[in-house]
């Protein structure tokens, strides 16, 4: 694999899927099983976080100039989704921060039957690794950039790091909304997590929890990887 020359891209967005919830889900199954090979072979990466309830869609692709521009001129014309404008960020980097093997990373947040979830429990202590997804948000809105990125976000990179969790986070300051996922032994995750659901600065969408085992690590090179919505840049102007 050649290193990545001057001109590496990369390019973020946020839409919102067309149509109902289950088309709309089973269109962007579709979307990312096409996109994996298609941005391997372009040598693009990238990830994409979907929000099934608000059918929210956000994506990062990193990649030459060209692909890049190449694939966003797809997206734009896609229409089984609307692109909200001001969220489209293009910036030129120095280095990946999504791994050139990924092609698309894909995480889905969608409300499910608790239920299922207990009975996971039950065998996941029996499991070398397990991972736990789960949507909250900010009950300060006002502050919530500072408190999710500039204050609980170092420290999770730090505590997470002395005991074996890795993961990914992705705060919306647009809606308050954080979507997480934390991975690493069971017993540490439930621990950590019975702390995160403790949390006074949040709540916690519980029927949004999900805890599976894995095999391996979807982000073992990050204690605790993150990314932002920002406000749009009106909202955040002073009158």
């Amino acid at each position: 694999q050649k290193a990545d020359g001057p001109g590496l891209a990369r390019l973020s967005y946020t839409s919102t899927m067309r149509g109902d919830s289950t088309t709309a889900r089973a269109e962007l199954q579709g979307i990312v099983a096409k996109s994996v090979k298609r941005n391997l072979e372009s040598g693009i990466s990238g990830h994409m976080c979907y929000d099934a309830d608000l059918q929210k869609v956000w994506q990062v692709l990193e990649g030459s100039r060209e692909a890049i521009g190449a694939v966003w001129e797809c997206i734009e014309k896609d229409p089984r989704h609307v692109i909200d404008e001001d969220t489209v960020e293009v910036d030129m980097v120095d280095s990946r921060k999504y791994p050139a093997g990924w092609g698309l990373r894909y995480n889905g947040f969608e409300k499910i039957n608790g239920k299922v979830s207990e009975v996971d429990c039950a065998t996941l202590s029996k499991c070398q690794l397990m991972q736990l997804a789960y949507k909250s948000f900010m009950k300060d809105g006002d502050s919530g950039h500072h408190d999710v990125m500039e204050a609980i976000l170092p420290h999770a990179m730090m505590s997470n790091a002395k005991v074996g969790i890795t993961g990914w986070l992705l705060y919306n300051d647009r809606t308050s909304t954080i979507y997480q996922v934390l991975e690493g032994p069971p017993e540490i995750v439930e621990r950590l997590w019975n702390r995160i659901s403790q949390d006074p600065r949040h709540t916690v969408i519980h029927n949004s929890v999900v805890r599976k085992k894995v095999e391996s690590r979807e982000f073992p090179n990050w204690s605790m990887g993150a990314s932002e919505v920002a406000q749009s840049h009106w909202a955040t102007q002073s009158y």
